[in-house]
């Protein structure tokens, strides 16, 4: 549970860098986020 805590604020953080490359920036949430939520099911 604390990877996915931690992996959020990361997410976060990451996210604000990865906004001026869109083009990573979808690759990168998804996998983040992937980790603590199945958005792909």
């Amino acid at each position: 549970m604390s990877g996915t805590c931690i992996g959020l604020e990361i997410c976060a953080s990451v996210r604000h860098v990865w906004n001026m490359r869109q083009h990573g920036y979808m690759c990168q949430c998804k996998t983040c986020l992937g980790q603590g939520i199945d958005i792909d099911g």
